[in-house]
């Protein structure tokens, strides 16, 4: 399976009385390195595998009658821009408390809150099998003195560095799949569902406990959230109810057969 839907989600119906009166213009700036199965190439947005951030905005502009425009850049430059209220929204995203100071998270408690999380994805240990790489699913320090591999720009990172692993990051999944068959470097921590189904035949060993398992958000601007108090809401719960739908069933039948997109 691609994905997991946070826990404890019941029906949640969207009021129309938090729509009322015009709609404002969305600004969502989305990364414009493909990573599959979220997001395609630029230039693919319309078509039929746009990636599931793109059916997401689709099933959004439809059910809650919005303008939404989408910006292309790179993850740093989307979150410059959300900081600067230059742009509205930025995801799907992981929670971490640097994210937390440039824009808003659905929050409860003081936590982010999963129950208003889009998807769940775990990052994954990937080693050649002829490797023993010790991993006891708890302790990310168990990983010191090994060459690590993750995509540049993805939370793990930040997460693997915090507990003095060294990390080597890369712009594409397949560069960094070329560099491990290499022996460049000892193993990867990915979420990528591309990976599990070309392991086996690049001989790679998937580690059974995760590294990490993270909530993705809708996140929004500060400056949004200020102009239109009611909205930023309004997107969290209708983006978590988006895989209970028969849209979001339809949109992860597509990509759940694909290694990478078509």
């Amino acid at each position: 399976m691609l994905f997991k839907i946070p826990c404890a989600l019941s029906t949640l119906l969207i009021s129309s009385s938090l729509m009322a009166g015009p709609n404002p213009a969305l600004r969502w700036c989305v990364d414009d390195k493909p990573s599959f199965f979220f997001y395609n190439k630029v230039g693919t947005e319309d078509s039929t595998h746009p990636g599931f951030v793109f059916d997401l905005i689709s099933h959004l502009r439809s059910e809650l009658h919005l303008d939404i425009k989408v910006v292309r850049r790179s993850q740093s430059a989307c979150s410059v821009l959300l900081e600067k209220g230059e742009i509205d929204v930025v995801g799907l995203l992981s929670h971490n408390e640097e994210r937390e100071k440039i824009g808003y998270f659905p929050m409860r408690h003081g936590v982010a809150d999963g129950d208003r999380a889009v998807i769940r994805t775990s990052y994954y240990l990937y080693a050649p099998k002829e490797k023993n790489i010790n991993w006891d699913g708890r302790n990310l320090t168990l990983l010191k003195g090994k060459r690590m591999g993750a995509i540049e720009g993805f939370s793990i990172v930040h997460d693997l560095e915090a507990a003095g692993v060294k990390v080597e990051t890369f712009k594409s999944l397949d560069g960094m799949i070329t560099r491990l068959q290499k022996n460049d470097i000892d193993a990867v921590a990915l979420n990528n569902d591309k990976i599990n189904r070309i392991s086996e035949r690049i001989q790679l060993h998937k580690h059974d406990k995760p590294l990490k398992t993270k909530d993705y958000f809708i996140q929004v601007s500060r400056h949004f959230q200020e102009k239109y108090p009611s909205l930023p809401d309004t997107l969290w719960k209708e983006g978590a109810r988006y895989l209970k739908t028969a849209d979001g069933q339809a949109a992860i039948s597509k990509y759940e057969k694909l290694e990478n997109f078509p």
